[in-house]
């Protein structure tokens, strides 16, 4: 669609909770923070769910493996976490904790048992199901390390689903900023959350005033925990397509996933 002056618009269709949250975020939380986003146009009621209308944003696709790229996103996120964090800003939000983190990951474990269960199932396929639950287990049975680590880390707003599908790069006056679509996970939660592909460095420099103990080591930790949590909820995204007669797409997503899960418990140094 289209505004009046001939800009495009952006519709979303999603169930009533689901836009009511993320609306609260467009008109209550974002303006107080120092991070560009859409601008939300309004909302209305369909048949099948709630339509939410946001200004188009025409900017180049976020590529983490672009240096300038991941420091822009180390500098938004820290402006988000930090700013938030200092005006404690977690009234009304969303617990994204470890409470939620762990209830992500009992999912992730239900979606593999899905397609562990499902004749559909090629053998290959079966077995590569077999080595993901048993990276999840293993997740599983180090919880209580894990979110000791969480909790024990700064919380603050998060976007929690801060990855390339969500992030533009605006070229304006020759320079660049990040613009962050999609704020419908986003909540109060341990900054780990939004840190999986961003630049540790540009992140440390935007946060040092606020939690000047947090060291690149530490954040390095952070962001390793990061890409974990995002293979956890993108896995029990995937529940659906793993219950389906046709599962093809949903198991070679679940490969790609393995060998992010992987990277990321080897760089924690719970496998080899």
């Amino acid at each position: 669609g289209a505004r009046p002056d001939g800009s495009a618009v952006v519709a979303k269709l999603a169930p009533q909770a689901a836009i009511a949250s993320e609306r609260w975020f467009y008109s209550h939380i974002l303006p107080d923070l120092p991070v560009e986003t859409p601008e939300c146009l309004g909302v209305t009621t369909g048949e099948h769910g709630v339509w939410l209308f946001l200004s188009y944003v025409d900017g180049l696709p976020y590529d983490s493996s672009r240096t300038e790229h991941r420091r822009l996103a180390g500098r938004y996120a820290g402006l988000l976490h930090a700013t938030s964090s200092r005006h404690g800003l977690d009234q009304g939000l969303a617990r994204r904790g470890t409470a939620f983190v762990k209830e992500q990951l009992d999912g992730a474990l239900a979606a593999v048992h899905c397609g562990r269960t499902n004749e559909a199932v090629a053998k290959g396929d079966q077995a590569m199901l077999r080595e993901f639950q048993s990276r999840l287990d293993l997740l599983e049975a180090r919880w209580s390390q894990f979110g000791e680590f969480l909790d024990s880390m700064p919380h603050a707003i998060v976007h929690g689903d801060f990855v390339s599908k969500n992030l533009r790069v605006l070229e304006t006056g020759g320079e660049e900023e990040l613009v962050v679509m999609d704020w419908e996970m986003a909540g109060w939660g341990p900054i780990a959350i939004d840190l999986g592909w961003v630049d540790v460095e540009a992140y440390r420099s935007t946060i040092a005033s606020t939690w000047p103990g947090l060291d690149a080591g530490t954040l390095t930790d952070l962001g390793n925990c990061g890409r974990l949590l995002r293979v956890v909820t993108a896995v029990q995204w995937e529940a659906a397509g793993l219950r389906a007669s046709h599962v093809e797409r949903s198991t070679q997503r679940l490969r790609a996933y393995l060998e992010q899960l992987d990277s990321a418990l080897a760089a924690a140094h719970w496998i080899e």
